[in-house]
């Protein structure tokens, strides 16, 4: 690859692409903030790999319930969500509209009330970067769709079952996604 910054071009492989403006967006690594148990436990959304690895794997949970005893249904219904920024808010909103609308229709026999989505977020404020407006909004919309939501909470340790929290608290939970980068 090639950038003639005074014709506004960049050449490639498959050929030569006038431009107004460039951006080279070369992208970003999840932050486990060196924690290897947490990486090694916990999901993460970069890819449609990722993608993929959290459709199945929230499937299988599902299944899972259909036959789990009360302590690992506890586990399985606890999906949560660290980092509340753009794609953690997004995707908190995007799992609440599928278990209102979609879940309920191909597991009838789960009671979707004890299903809870948990959004951590360790600052203040969901969408912490973006505006006052947009930080109170997404907060009013994430509880509004039933995510419960914890900031200035900081996530310790997942050890794949038990997540521990900065205030002491522990959460079951089957499913971690880490969103901090």
């Amino acid at each position: 690859m090639k950038i003639d910054t005074a014709k506004n071009e960049i050449s490639t492989t498959i050929g030569s692409f006038p431009y107004d403006f460039l951006v080279i967006a070369i992208g970003c690594r999840t932050n486990f903030f060196g924690n290897k148990i947490i990486s090694s436990n916990s999901f993460s959304l970069k890819s449609t790999y990722d993608a993929i690895s959290i459709r199945n794997h929230i499937l299988l949970t599902f299944e899972k319930i259909i036959s789990a005893n009360k302590d690992e249904k506890e586990s399985l219904s606890n999906l949560v969500i660290v980092g509340g920024g753009p794609t953690g808010v997004e995707l908190a909103g995007a799992f609440a509209e599928i278990k209102k609308n979609v879940l309920p229709k191909d597991f009838r026999g789960i009671d979707f009330s004890e299903f809870r989505i948990i959004l951590i977020e360790g600052s203040k404020d969901t969408l912490n970067n973006m505006s006052q407006k947009a930080k109170i909004h997404s907060r009013k919309y994430l509880k509004n769709m039933g995510v419960d939501i914890l900031t200035e909470t900081i996530v310790k340790n997942y050890d794949g079952y038990i997540l521990t929290l900065s205030n002491g608290q522990t959460i079951r939970s089957n499913t971690v996604i880490w969103q901090r980068v």
